[in-house]
């Protein structure tokens, strides 16, 4: 099993600094385009010891040896979006629980982390939260800062900082 760092995330990003410009590169094609690079040009050898039986080393294709794109949740999407964009580029493609729409405001995504948190933490949680969406509505600049750094989190917007 390989599993792949998917683009703009650890040491595989192509930038220091995310921006809006550097973050034009991060589309489902260029994602979509890196997995069937991959999928055409890893030489298995190159990673690891010939000797445990790995099958071919001779640069691995997607003719000589079958990579299969397995995936879940947002990986799960990423394989089924794999499979209508770039066809053959995997011998096969299995999806679980894609992603099949964008929600902006998922709520019920934390429903059953509430659910089945013991009852005194999942109330401390929601203090919290209401906390924090306080001081974010109502709170002054100074304010929303200073809750901001008792995170670690000084200098995103209240948006990021909240998600």
């Amino acid at each position: 099993m390989v599993i792949l760092e998917h683009r703009y995330w650890g040491e595989s990003s192509p930038f220091l600094e995310l921006t809006v410009k550097n973050l034009r590169y991060l589309t489902l094609e260029n994602s979509v385009r890196d997995l069937g690079y991959f999928a055409g040009n890893f030489v298995f050898a190159d990673y690891f010891d010939d000797s445990i039986g790995n099958g071919t080393s001779s640069g691995n294709t997607n003719v000589k040896s079958p990579w299969i794109f397995t995936g879940g949740s947002y990986a799960g999407a990423l394989a089924a979006w794999s499979a209508v964009l770039d066809p053959g580029a995997f011998w096969a493609y299995h999806a679980s629980s894609g992603v099949v729409q964008a929600v902006g405001d998922f709520w019920e995504y934390f429903s059953p982390v509430l659910e089945a948190t013991p009852a005194n933490c999942s109330r401390d949680l929601q203090r919290v939260v209401k906390f924090v969406d306080e001081v974010l509505v109502n709170g002054g600049e100074g304010e929303k800062e200073a809750l901001k750094v008792r995170f670690g989190l000084e200098g995103l917007t209240d948006g990021d900082f909240a998600a």
